[in-house]
């Protein structure tokens, strides 16, 4: 996480992950892991004062040490028409560090902007969410190292094999490893919670959770938190949408989509060692429809080919990949 300002200006926030949402201004935004915002700056200030610090925090406590926290800057510069268009004429004074103040001291921590009301509004139909639970587990029989679990299971993917590739094949079971969840008809809503569970110490984690294939909403989040069903606290009003957010720690986040896209879509946590070991799932979404939709897959099959005659010659063919990293 981490939160970016710009001395002595203003942003002007229009869009959260390319959906638009009604303008807000702030001094500081805090931008999770995968978080794209669309955003106006106003360059109004003196350009005789040349240049201003861009500067970027971190998450602190809740995302670990970063080294380089302090030193995290950009430099914004003004330019008038009279510049020389030649970079080598410019004054020596051009490239002097600004000497600008930030409006005040970045805060950290590790949560969404709460600020995102949708342009196009969406009453979400009420029902009760299903619940999936994070999990966390140090020991394995293959592995000293330590797995992420939905539901119990780390997620482990056949890059032979891949999921698409098993529907268009014609296989509707799945293996647990694959994290599998069949979900949707035409016009079915999903919801579902996304429960940290309170057995280990890593609960304490917050997470960035991304899904493939679809924008979601965002009913209610709550940190340091069980979910107990109660959707009177759910906000199914133009709540915010876009396809990144926090699961916060030691906590729960209700999501819902609509099953409105055949696909088999992954959702994940965006830190790149997480997914690796294991955390993320697959939604094989109204897969009856899926080969109407995608047409035929013979680009995919031969590179699913090109990667198993890779793997046939240098590690043979009794090798298990055990990577599930998303690239």
């Amino acid at each position: 996480w981490i939160h970016a300002s710009l001395d002595n200006h203003t942003f002007t926030v229009i869009a959260a992950d390319f959906v638009p949402i009604e303008p807000f201004e702030t001094k500081e935004l805090s931008i999770g892991i995968g978080q794209r915002y669309d955003v106006l700056i106003h360059a109004n200030q003196n350009p005789s004062s040349s240049s201003y610090w861009f500067r970027v925090g971190t998450g602190g406590w809740c995302d670990g040490p970063n080294l380089s926290a302090n030193t995290s800057r950009g430099i914004f510069r003004y330019t008038s028409t009279s510049s020389p268009a030649s970079p080598s004429l410019l004054a020596s004074s051009y490239y002097d560090e600004p000497t600008s103040t930030p409006f005040a001291p970045l805060m950290s921590g590790c949560w969404d902007e709460e600020r995102i009301v949708p342009v196009q509004k969406t009453e979400v139909p009420r029902n009760v969410p299903k619940e999936m639970e994070v999990g966390f587990s140090t020991t394995n029989a293959s592995t000293s190292g330590v797995h992420w679990l939905i539901d119990g299971s780390a997620m482990k993917v056949d890059a032979k094999w891949p999921t698409l590739v098993k529907v268009a094949d014609g296989v509707r079971e799945f293996d647990r490893g694959g994290n599998v969840y069949r979900v949707g008809e035409e016009g079915r809503w999903q919801y579902w919670v996304i429960q940290q569970s309170h057995t280990h110490s890593a609960s304490h984690l917050p997470h960035p959770i991304h899904l493939h294939g679809h924008d979601f909403f965002i009913l209610h989040s709550s940190p340091n938190a069980t979910w107990t069903g109660n959707t009177s606290t759910l906000n199914f009003s133009n709540p915010p949408r876009r396809d990144s957010t926090t699961l916060p720690s030691n906590g729960y986040v209700v999501l819902a989509f609509e099953s409105d896209n055949p696909g088999v879509w992954l959702m994940h946590c965006h830190i790149p060692f997480h997914v690796e070991q294991g955390f993320g799932l697959q939604f094989v979404e109204r897969g009856e429809e899926i080969m109407g939709t995608v047409g035929g897959l013979g680009d995919m099959r031969r590179e699913c080919g090109d990667w198993r005659a890779f793997q046939e010659s240098y590690y043979g063919v009794e090798f298990e990949f055990e990577d599930t990293l998303v690239r």
